[in-house]
């Protein structure tokens, strides 16, 4: 006969399951409690399987405050319930400022010296309202924009602002009376038009084919200067009154902007820039007026900075050299594409 189970058996089993049970529920809640206290990034989830990591909220390095330009906002700061993000480029690092709704507010970028080469501010709608470029001549031996490639070379290396004119030709002026004297209003004048001739021509040293409607039209001199009046001006200033992303500058350009139509365009060169510029053929040890009024007018129709020395877009020139006196590959291409 089989024998009979003992009554005791299935108490013991049960217990010993209990227990293990207990232990298991123990230990997931001391797991949990470690975990809570050592949490991770926040993660949100893209796919299946998929997930991303928000990036690192970043420090936003200090711009000096800007002079008394007409149509400039006011110091470059994070709006309160705002963000700064940024991400590393091949010349720095490009900062984006967002507002409390997501809407982009400004964007620079500043270079690993810690110096702003642009800035870029949108309205409340996210929508870009100015745009401010500045050039910087190259000292000899200086290892700023290693990497970059050679002058020499048609690379096609480009970017675009996010405007455009929609109404052609452009129509600008000449403050005269800003002019250095030693320079001399109608030789500037000159260089002016014929900086302003290479884009409407899209003149290159890469053989590209001209297809730019560009063009821009010369309608006398004015006084007025760097601000938003009314006027697409060429002059000369002290460069370190206009302030923030300008200071220390050879040249700035200040572009307003509705979204993507450019509606004004103001260029400064510096007047006591050391070493002076050349309005001839061959400026010496000189900063070459014509180059530094090329790449200018390339802010002016739309383009930002490059890192690569064949195109006139990289920002800086250097002294004694006209490399830039016509448009790289990748100038030439972006005209045509804009316009």
């Amino acid at each position: 006969m089989p024998k009979p189970s003992s009554p005791d058996r299935p108490v013991i089993i049960a217990g010993a399951v209990l227990a293990a049970a207990t232990l298991i529920v123990a230990g997931v809640m001391v797991g949990a409690h470690l975990t809570s206290e050592e949490p991770g990034p926040p993660t949100t989830t893209t796919g299946p399987g998929t997930t991303t990591t928000p990036p690192p909220a970043a420090e936003l390095p200090p711009l000096p405050d800007w002079g008394p330009v007409a149509g400039v906002p006011g110091e470059l700061s994070v709006p309160p319930g705002g963000e700064v993000t940024a991400r590393e480029t091949a010349v720095g690092t490009a900062f984006t400022i967002t507002r409390d709704d997501g809407t982009r507010m400004a964007q620079a970028e500043v270079d690993d010296a810690g110096v702003y080469r642009q800035v870029h501010y949108f309205d409340d709608r996210g929508r870009l309202e100015l745009a401010i470029d500045r050039v910087d001549v190259l000292p000899p031996g200086s290892a700023a924009g290693a990497g970059a490639g050679s002058r020499d070379g048609c690379r096609n290396v480009s970017t675009q602002a996010g405007f455009h004119w929609t109404s052609l030709p452009i129509p600008w002026r000449l403050n005269a009376r800003s002019v250095p004297r030693p320079l001399g209003a109608s030789r500037v004048l000159g260089v002016a038009r014929t900086a302003r001739t290479v884009w409407a021509r899209n003149s290159n040293r890469c053989r590209v084919r001209d297809a730019s409607r560009a063009s821009f039209a010369y309608r006398g001199t004015t006084a007025r200067g760097i601000g938003r009046n009314g006027v697409n001006s060429i002059g000369f200033g002290e460069i370190n009154d206009l302030g923030g992303a300008c200071v220390g500058a050879v040249a700035c350009t200040f572009t307003w902007t509705n979204g993507n139509r450019a509606i004004e365009s103001d260029i400064r060169i510096d007047k006591n820039h050391r070493g002076g510029y050349a309005v001839g053929a061959r400026p010496g040890g000189r900063l070459d007026l014509l180059s530094v009024l090329v790449h200018e007018t390339g802010h002016t129709l739309g383009l930002d900075h490059v890192n690569d020395a064949s195109n006139v877009m990289f920002p800086f020139i250097r002294a004694g050299t006209t490399t830039y006196r016509r448009l790289g590959r990748g100038d030439a291409l972006a005209n045509n594409a804009l316009y």
